[in-house]
């Protein structure tokens, strides 16, 4: 957990651990912003600011085993590829997002509270 908590903090002081967002539709592009340390999205679609976290399938796995008498505990991340958010305008209006990453790029749609779908796209900070 220690190592996780350092991982995460360099990777802020470093890179901002984060990127630009890019929702495309009907021709049209809007930016926004993401963050890879609190999982935060943010985007503005004309005028109307929409905000929120998302999630991704990564997960974390114990285990260990004995050296001689001794308990030797381990923990491993597994990595993952799918991501999910849901954000939310000042008016609650929603957008949701479904996306497949690597590294900190994704690609995925997304889909607003009136129907309409946007191609999303995202390049890390670095």
């Amino acid at each position: 957990m220690k190592k996780l908590i350092l991982c995460a903090l360099v990777c802020a002081a470093l890179t901002g651990c984060g990127g630009k967002l890019l929702l495309l539709s009907e021709g049209k592009a809007y930016q926004g912003t993401f963050d890879a340390v609190s999982k935060r999205i943010e985007i503005d679609v004309d005028g109307k600011l929409y905000a929120g976290n998302y999630i991704t399938n990564q997960s974390y796995a114990s285990g260990g085993g004995f050296i001689g008498t001794r308990w030797v505990g381990t923990t491993s991340s597994i990595s993952g590829s799918q991501g999910r958010a849901l954000l939310i305008g000042k008016d609650n209006a929603t957008m949701r997002c479904e996306f497949s990453y690597q590294g900190m790029d994704a690609q995925g749609t997304c889909q607003d509270s009136s129907g309409r779908t946007y191609d999303m796209t995202t390049t890390s900070a670095h």
